[in-house]
C-alpha cells in the first residue's frame, strides 16, 4: 500500500470518527476537503471538551479572521495538553490533508484512545513514543479479552479473525449469551478461498457490532483483506470497541449496585414515624396545647403611652 492509498484509507477512518462526534451538533462531513474547515474544527473541539473555544469569533469572513480562529483552536488544544507538532493555523485554513490528518490523529489519540486506555506518560516523550504507549495498551486489552496474544494492528487483523473474536466476546457480554457467530463466519469464508466471501463475513461483523453493540464502524470491510487499513485506523477502531464495552460494564455495575440497594431496603424498611395523622404527631408539632393560653386583645384596648408636650 503506497502513501496515497494509506492516506485515503486513514482519511475514511477520520471522517467516520469526526462524524460520530459531530452527530451531537447535528453536523456531518463527507470528506476532509473541503468539508473539514475551521468552524468544523471548533465544533469538534467544543464537543470533545465540553467547553467553548476561547477567543473564537463565530462571524469570521476574511482569511485573517479564519487564521485567528484556527490559532485559537490550536491554543485551546495545547491548553488541554493535546500534543501535536509543526501544525500551523495556515495549514488548517488551507485544509492541507497531511496536516489535517495529523491534527485529527492528535485529537483522536488524546480524547478517544487516551480515554479508552491509560496512556499517561511523563510528558517528555515524542509523538512516536506516545503512539507506541497507546498501541501497547490496546494490544494488551485485546490479548486479555480473547485470551490470545496479539502483537500488531496490521497483518494479524487482515483476514478478520482477530476482529471477529473481539466482537464475539463483546457481544457475548452485552447480550448475555455465548456467541461465536462472527469467527465462525470468517473461518467458513476462509475455507472457500473467495475474497468476496471473506469481505462479506467481515462486513457482517462490523455491521452487527454497530447495530447490536453500538460500536460505530471506523473501517471499510473491503479494505481489511486488501491491506488498506492502516495501523492507526485499526487502533482507533479498537479504542471505540473498548469504549463501548467499558460503557456497558459501567452501566451494568451501576444497575447491580442499585438493585442491591433496593433489595436491602425491601428486606429492612426504614423505621420512620408516621405524621400523616395529627393525632399521631409529636406534641411539639401540635398547636392544641397552646390554644387555652393564647388571649387575643383588641387593638383599641391596648394602652399606648403618649409622650408629654414640649415645654414652651
Amino acid at each position: 500500500m503506497d502513501k496515497t492509498q494509506a492516506d485515503e484509507a486513514f482519511a475514511k477512518t477520520m471522517v467516520a470518527w469526526v462524524n460520530y462526534h459531530l452527530e451531537a451538533a447535528d453536523k456531518k462531513i463527507e470528506n476532509l476537503k473541503p468539508d473539514f474547515d475551521v468552524p468544523t474544527l471548533a465544533a469538534l473541539l467544543e464537543i470533545l471538551t465540553g467547553e467553548t473555544v476561547p477567543n473564537y469569533k463565530r462571524k469570521a469572513k476574511v482569511r485573517l479572521q479564519h487564521i485567528n480562529n484556527a490559532a485559537a483552536c490550536l491554543t485551546a488544544m495545547k491548553n488541554q495538553n493535546v500534543r501535536f507538532f509543526n501544525i500551523s493555523a495556515d495549514n488548517i485554513v488551507d485544509q492541507s490533508t497531511t496536516f489535517v490528518l495529523a491534527l485529527l490523529w492528535a485529537l483522536a489519540r488524546f480524547y478517544q484512545i487516551g480515554r479508552a486506555v491509560d496512556t499517561d506518560g511523563d510528558g517528555s516523550g515524542t509523538q512516536g513514543e506516545e503512539d507506541e504507549r497507546a498501541r501497547q495498551a490496546l494490544l494488551q486489552w485485546v490479548s486479555e479479552l480473547i485470551s490470545e496474544q496479539v502483537t500488531d494492528f496490521t497483518k494479524s487483523w487482515r483476514v478478520g479473525k482477530v476482529l471477529a473474536k473481539v466482537i464475539d466476546k463483546v457481544a457475548t457480554m452485552m447480550e448475555g449469551k455465548e456467541t461465536s457467530e462472527f469467527i465462525s463466519a470468517v473461518e467458513t469464508a476462509l475455507k472457500t478461498e473467495e475474497k468476496s466471501d471473506l469481505v462479506s463475513a467481515i462486513e457482517k461483523t462490523i455491521t452487527s457490532a454497530h447495530e447490536r453493540c453500538n460500536i460505530p464502524a471506523m473501517i471499510v470491510a473491503g479494505d481489511l483483506p486488501n491491506s488498506k487499513v492502516s495501523e492507526k485506523s485499526m487502533m482507533l477502531y479498537v479504542a471505540m470497541i473498548k469504549t463501548a464495552y467499558d460503557s456497558f460494564l459501567e452501566r451494568k455495575n451501576a444497575e447491580a449496585a442499585l438493585s442491591s440497594l433496593n433489595k436491602k431496603l425491601d428486606e429492612k424498611p426504614l423505621d420512620l414515624p408516621a405524621v400523616s395523622d395529627s393525632s399521631n404527631a409529636p406534641a411539639s408539632l401540635s398547636l392544641s396545647s397552646y390554644e387555652e393560653e393564647v388571649t387575643v386583645v383588641p387593638f383599641d384596648m391596648i394602652a399606648v403611652e403618649t409622650p408629654p408636650p414640649p415645654k414652651p
